[in-house]
C-alpha cells in the first residue's frame, strides 16, 4: 500500500536502464535516491551504484538536488572497503551536519581504529597480525588523532544531534590513544548526556571496564583482588566474552614482565599443557601459590581445582622432571608434599621388566609383578643405588637393575611414561634432532614436546653391572643391554655434526661372550645384532 514502493522500483528499472545504456552519471543519481529513501531496496541500489571516473563523481555532485543528495553520494562513497571514512565524514559534516550518515560512519571508523589499537601493546596474536594482515596499519596512530580532533570540532560546534553517541565515542579515542587521564574526564561529561538505562550506557560502563583493566600498571595484592572480584561478578564481564581474552592478553604481560612466568602462564594456557615439557621456574612459583596460606583471590581462582587446587599435579610434574634429569632424591622429595595415598593417581609402572626386543607400547603383565607408582619407584632406585654402594647385597645385580629401569623409562621402551607425559613417532626426524636439545616443536604445546632420548646413565649402569659380576652370562646380558643403549644414543645423536658410529658393546659381546649361553638368544631374537655378527 506505500506507493513510494511501486515508485522506487520503477526508477530502479529506469536507472538500470540509463546505465545499460552507458548513461552512468544519471543512473548513479537516481540509484542514490533509491539508496536514501527506499530501505527494502537500499541494498540493491548500493550494488548497482557505479561511478568510476573524478569526472563521473564531479558531474554526479552537480545533478544533486540539495545538500542532503550530495551527503548521500558521500555515504555511498564511503562503504568502498577502501575509503577514508574520515575524509568522507568531513565532507558529509560541511553539507549536512545532522546527517544520521554521520553517526555510522563514526562508529565504522571507531570500529576500525579499535581493531588496530585496542589492547595493542599486550595482545598476544600481534606478531601475526602483523605479518599476515597488517594490523596496527602503521598510520592507525595518526587516524586517532585526527579523528579526535574531528570529533571534538563537532562537540565544540554544537550542530550535531546525538551529543551523547559523540561525547561516548571522544572518550573511547581517548582510550584508544593510551591518554587515560583525558578518556576518564571524555567519560565524566558523557554520563551526564547519557540516558540511564539506555544502551549506551551500558556501552560507557564496557569501556570504562575495559580500561580499568587497560590501566593496570603494578601488581600488589590490592590489585588481584579487584580484578579477581571483576571476574567473579561483574556482569558485563560474563555478558561480553571478549573481556576474557581482554584480560587474560593484559595479565600475561603484566605478569611476565614482572617476573611472574607461573601466573603469566595460567592466564593463556591450562596447567596440563605444561606436562609435554615441564618448566622448573613456572612449577615451583605455582607450587609455591598453592602452599601460600594467605593466597589473594586471584591466586585462588588461578589454581583452583574442585574444591582445592592442582597441587599434587604441580607436584607430579616437578617431580617427574627432575626423574627426567635423574635428580632421584629431590624428586622424591618433592612427592612427599603430597600425602602417599595420593601417588597411585599418577600413574602406576612395571620398569623393572626385563625385554630383550623393545616394547614401547606393550599392556600386558605378569600376575606374579606388582605395578609401582612413582614415589615407590624412586624409594627403590634409591636403596638398589645405596645396596650396591654400600655391598649389602649383589652389586651386580642392582646396577643391573637400575639401568634396566632407567632404559625402560626412556623414549624407547614400555615404562616411558615414568618420565615422560608425551610421546611421539614425529620426535625421531632429523630435522628435530640436529639441535641436540631433544624439544620437539608441537603448536599444542606452548614449550614443545620434550623426549627423553637419553640412555647414557642406563648404559653407564649397565656398565657398572658388568665390571661387578664374576658371571660371564650375567656379564653378557648387561653388555647386550649397554649395547641397546649405545644404538639408540647414535640413532639420536647420528645427525649431529661430528656424532661418531660405535659398536664397542657388540665387539664386547663377540670378544668376550660369544660361549655363553644368552649370547645365542641373542644371535636368535635379536635381528640387528645378527646381521652384525655374521656380517662379512
Amino acid at each position: 500500500n506505500d506507493p513510494s514502493i511501486i515508485e522506487y522500483w520503477i526508477m530502479g528499472h529506469k536507472a538500470g536502464a540509463l546505465l545499460a545504456l552507458g548513461d552512468r552519471v544519471e543512473a548513479a543519481y537516481l540509484f542514490s535516491r533509491i539508496f536514501e529513501n527506499c530501505p527494502s531496496k537500499r541494498e540493491s541500489a548500493y550494488r548497482s551504484f557505479s561511478i568510476k571516473t573524478d569526472e563521473e563523481w564531479k558531474a554526479c555532485l552537480l545533478r544533486c538536488q540539495n545538500d542532503q543528495e550530495r551527503a548521500t553520494l558521500y555515504a555511498i562513497r564511503a562503504t568502498d572497503p577502501k575509503s577514508k571514512l574520515l575524509v568522507e565524514m568531513r565532507n558529509i559534516y560541511g553539507l549536512a551536519p545532522t546527517s544520521p550518515y554521520l553517526n555510522l560512519l563514526l562508529i565504522q571508523e571507531m570500529k576500525r581504529l579499535e581493531k588496530n589499537l585496542l589492547g595493542v601493546s599486550f595482545n598476544d596474536k600481534r606478531r601475526r597480525n602483523e605479518n599476515y594482515y597488517g594490523i596496527p596499519s602503521k598510520e592507525a596512530g595518526m587516524r586517532v588523532v585526527e579523528l579526535q580532533r574531528f570529533v571534538s570540532q563537532a562537540l565544540n560546534e554544537g550542530l550535531i544531534e546525538e551529543v551523547a553517541l559523540w561525547r561516548l565515542i571522544e572518550g573511547y579515542l581517548c582510550f584508544l590513544a593510551g591518554n587515560y587521564y583525558d578518556a576518564r574526564n571524555a567519560f565524566q561529561q558523557a554520563r551526564q548526556v547519557i540516558a540511564k538505562g539506555s544502551f549506551l550506557e551500558e556501552q560507557l560502563n564496557v569501556f570504562e571496564l575495559a580500561m580499568q583493566i587497560s590501566a593496570y600498571q603494578k601488581i600488589s595484592d590490592e590489585m588481584e583482588d579487584e580484578l579477581a572480584s571483576i571476574r567473579q561478578f561483574n556482569k558485563l564481564y560474563e555478558k561480553y566474552e571478549d573481556f576474557t581474552d581482554f584480560t587474560d592478553d593484559k595479565m600475561y604481560q603484566l605478569y611476565k614482565q614482572n617476573g611472574f612466568e607461573g601466573k603469566a602462564f595460567l592466564f593463556q594456557h591450562n596447567i596440563r599443557e605444561l606436562r609435554p615439557n615441564p618448566q622448573p621456574k613456572i612449577l615451583d612459583e605455582l607450587i609455591a601459590v598453592c602452599l601460600k596460606p594467605d593466597r589473594t583471590k586471584l591466586e585462588s581462582q588461578l589454581v583452583a581445582q574442585g574444591d582445592s587446587t592442582f597441587l599434587n599435579l604441580l607436584l607430579d610434574m616437578r617431580a617427574t622432571e627432575q626423574m627426567n634429569n635423574y635428580q632421584f632424591e629431590a624428586a622424591l622429595e618433592t612427592l612427599k608434599k603430597m600425602p602417599r595415598v595420593e601417588w597411585d593417581n599418577f600413574g602406576l609402572f612395571y620398569p623393572f621388566m626385563d625385554r630383550l626386543n623393545d616394547c614401547v607400547n606393550c599392556t600386558t603383565w605378569p600376575d606374579n609383578v606388582s605395578p609401582l607408582n612413582k614415589g615407590e619407584l624412586l624409594e627403590r632406585l634409591l636403596q638398589l643405588e645405596y645396596e650396591a654402594r654400600a655391598g649389602a647385597t649383589d652389586a651386580a645385580w642392582s646396577y643391573y637393575q637400575i639401568g634396566l629401569a632407567l632404559y625402560n623409562m626412556s623414549y624407547f621402551s614400555y615404562s616411558w611414561k615414568a618420565m615422560d607425559y608425551y610421546r611421539s613417532s614425529v620426535s625421531l626426524n632429523p630435522a628435530y634432532l640436529k639441535d641436540g636439545d631433544n624439544v620437539i616443536p608441537n603448536p599444542r604445546f606452548p614449550f614443545g614436546n620434550r623426549e627423553h632420548f637419553d640412555c647414557s646413565q642406563a648404559r653407564y649402569y649397565f656398565e657398572r653391572a658388568r665390571l661387578a659380576t664374576d658371571s660371564l652370562n650375567f656379564a653378557a646380558k648387561a653388555t647386550f643391554m649397554a649395547a641397546k643403549c649405545e644404538r639408540n644414543e647414535y640413532y639420536v645423536n647420528r645427525w649431529q655434526e661430528g656424532t661418531p658410529q660405535t659398536f664397542d658393546n657388540f665387539n664386547l659381546l663377540l670378544q668376550s661372550y660369544s660361549e655363553t649361553p644368552v649370547f645365542q638368544k641373542f644371535i636368535a631374537e635379536c635381528r640387528y645384532f645378527r646381521a652384525y655378527a655374521l656380517r662379512e
